[in-house]
């Protein structure tokens, strides 16, 4: 199982309101969520979940996001 949080910024303001459309510097906070498991020698799987929530360096009103992932591996 592995968890992180990452606080993001940005290293200036963008002068023009037209993208992204914000006026700060805070481009805001991404969860990770990351479970590995190994069901036999031959067969593995992890699923991964982002959440991302934008800051002031966006436009207000900016959505947050979700990003779900399912993979199954086999080796041989």
């Amino acid at each position: 199982l592995y968890l992180a949080w990452h606080r993001l910024s940005a290293p200036e303001v963008w002068a023009s309101a037209a993208l992204p459309g914000g006026g700060g510097r805070d481009r805001g906070r991404l969860w990770i969520v990351k479970a590995a498991y190994e069901v036999s020698r031959h067969l593995a799987g992890r699923l991964i979940w982002e959440y991302f929530r934008p800051g002031n360096f966006y436009r207000p009103g900016a959505d947050p996001y979700h990003w779900l992932q399912f993979e199954m591996f086999f080796r041989f």
